[in-house]
């Protein structure tokens, strides 16, 4: 999980970690890119806000998909639209608008890998 505004992605984080799902949270792309690059075990899913500095979260992405090209990702943004997007050659596998509705995220994050570990199906 990344995300710029530190109090959004404490949020998700809890918010995942209650549903099952280990989540790591980071405020900066740039960390977060290394340390994904730089761990043993690469993480399942990649949830990350799209306007953020020094690098947005379609750039962090595209990091991310070079190293690790089936990374399943979601794409959250307040400030654009999904047409935005359009001006990549790849695109993520869910854009969620802000405001949204966490089962509506719990939903996209199940479909692309699937239930929590250890809990039921």
């Amino acid at each position: 999980m990344v995300d710029d505004e530190p109090q959004i992605g404490e949020v998700l984080q809890t918010f995942f970690e209650l549903e099952g799902y280990p989540t790591a949270m980071f405020t900066n792309p740039t960390l977060a890119l290394r340390d994904f690059l730089q761990a043993h075990t690469r993480p399942r899913l990649l949830v990350t806000d799209y306007v953020m500095t020094p690098i947005n979260g379609m750039e962090l992405l595209a990091r991310c998909l070079q190293a690790e090209p089936h990374l399943p990702s979601i794409i959250i943004s307040g400030n654009v639209g999904e047409d935005e997007l359009l001006r990549y050659d790849f695109r993520p596998n869910f854009f969620v608008r802000k405001p949204f509705q966490t089962q509506k995220l719990l939903k996209s994050v199940q479909s692309l890998i699937g239930p929590a570990p250890g809990l039921p199906t």
